[in-house]
């Protein structure tokens, strides 16, 4: 186990990286991630600048070393994307579930089959879990759940946190929230070329998850939107 000490830990920013994201909003759980990683840079002394990009872009970007990482994408996501290397130790969860306009019976990824699917286009997780059905991407969570709600798809797939702020910020209540499709911890990836400071990083995340800190983050920011 790597051990930082506390003057390793808070050490002055000395450099920066660009770390790209998705279209940067004040969607709840990036800004958890935004806040989380930001503090955990800072610990380690480091500065971090993010870039807004489409999500595929981001993710190939951060692979080909045009920035230096992905701010947050679901446990796993280097499979596909071979100059990525994970941090272990996760910035927080997403609970990923279907919204639609009438009650269906939505259990698991298999049972969204028969319905038309929408989701925002570069959310790996639902991709490869909806692959083979008729799913479409949208270019931004708010014109997905515009497109569910307007009929022109059954089922608009997020994250429960997500969706539920982006509901309330359109101002439309009436929905049907399924069970929970999956629950996974989303992680930040850096680009190989930085493989030597995912160590110290995922340290730097535990030391937080230990003194509270990540849990104070999640209070503070979903605390906006219930």
């Amino acid at each position: 186990m790597l051990l930082l000490n506390a003057a390793t830990l808070c050490a002055a920013p000395e450099r920066e990286l660009t770390i790209s994201t998705f279209p940067i909003t004040d969607d709840p759980l990036f800004v958890t991630c935004q806040q989380v990683l930001k503090e955990a840079y800072r610990r380690i002394g480091i500065r971090m600048k993010l870039v807004a990009m489409p999500g595929k872009r981001s993710l190939a970007s951060a692979d080909s070393g045009e920035t230096d990482g992905d701010l947050c994408q679901a446990k796993g996501i280097m499979k596909a994307y071979p100059h990525l290397v994970e941090v272990p130790h996760p910035l927080t969860k997403a609970e990923m579930v279907a919204f639609s306009r009438r009650k269906l019976d939505i259990r698991n990824w298999e049972d969204l089959r028969p319905y038309v699917i929408d989701y925002e286009r570069g959310v790996e997780v639902v991709e490869e879990n909806t692959a083979g059905m008729k799913a479409t991407p949208t270019n931004s969570m708010e014109a997905g759940f515009r497109k569910m709600l307007a009929g022109h798809a059954d089922v608009h797939i997020d994250a429960k946190t997500s969706g539920l702020f982006m509901l309330k910020r359109i101002g439309y209540r009436h929905v049907y929230i399924s069970a929970p499709l999956n629950v996974h911890t989303l992680h930040h990836h850096l680009n190989i070329k930085h493989a030597a400071l995912v160590g110290r990083l995922s340290a730097s995340l535990a030391q937080m998850q230990r003194d509270g800190t990540i849990a104070k983050i999640e209070r503070s920011v979903n605390g906006r939107w219930q």
